[in-house]
């Protein structure tokens, strides 16, 4: 497979990618960099929206953001990226709340489609 750069189309194989997560104040930020013999040539962010406010929504009904235990994870495997911003109950450690965003890795048969016919 190969990607578009700045320095044209490389292999993805000859390229070293990094995925980090940026817990930014309005939103969990996905950059995942692509670099060719040390030099950057490409680099894309995607951007999940937090749960802003002092309320949350949970399965127990909206709490007090202060009563709950925020983590962000992230996990990288094969064909996907996933950004997670999850909510556990500070006593017991029960999870009341997950928002999770996916980045496939792969491009779907329906996005090469509509790719194809936006010329």
């Amino acid at each position: 497979m190969e990607i578009l750069t700045t320095k044209g189309l490389i292999t993805l194989s000859e390229l070293c990618r990094t995925a980090v997560v940026e817990d930014r104040p309005d939103c969990l930020a996905l950059l995942v960099r692509y670099e060719h013999e040390g030099v950057l040539v490409r680099q894309d962010a995607f951007r999940h929206p937090k749960q802003l406010g002092a309320q949350i929504p949970t399965t127990v009904g909206t709490v007090d953001r202060a009563d709950l235990q925020r983590t962000v994870e992230f996990e990288d495997n094969a064909g996907e990226m996933v950004v997670a911003e999850v909510f556990r109950d500070r006593v017991g450690g029960a999870l009341l709340h997950r928002s999770v965003h996916v980045v496939l890795k792969q491009p779907s048969v329906v996005a090469d489609a509509v790719a194809a016919s936006l010329g």
